[in-house]
């Protein structure tokens, strides 16, 4: 299991990359390039409401009140839902670094050398 976090350290990464193979200097306005705030803080907080919207779902459900249900789930839908933009970020961030046109391509049979990948 992972202990730590790794947006904001991926973020960095994804800038350096980006900035050393980007042919022209860029401006860092992409949603992750140009966040001031700490990812890892966004994606903590995205789960902390998570789960006390759990916790208040749970409470209404064995209460049965369906209203306090129904706009619960509206909040963890919108949640669930910015959480889910939070990952199509990252998508999008690691589609603009593999978009540039200054990669060598990849041969063909490549295999991702041992060292790099997961030991289990």
């Amino acid at each position: 299991m992972i202990s730590k976090l790794l947006f904001d350290k991926m973020n960095e990464d994804l800038v350096c990359i980006f900035e050393r193979k980007s042919p022209v200097p860029t401006a860092k306005t992409n949603s992750f390039m140009g966040s001031k705030r700490s990812l890892d803080e966004r994606f903590e907080r995205y789960l902390y409401v998570l789960q006390k919207l759990e916790i208040f779902l749970s409470q209404a459900k064995s209460d049965n009140d369906e209203i306090a249900m129904q706009s619960i789930l509206f909040r963890l839908r919108a949640q669930a839902m910015g959480l889910s933009s939070f990952f199509d970020a990252i998508v999008k961030e690691a589609e603009n670094v593999l978009r540039l046109d200054t990669w060598p391509e990849i041969p063909e049979g490549y295999e991702l050398p041992k060292h790099y990948q997961d030991p289990d």
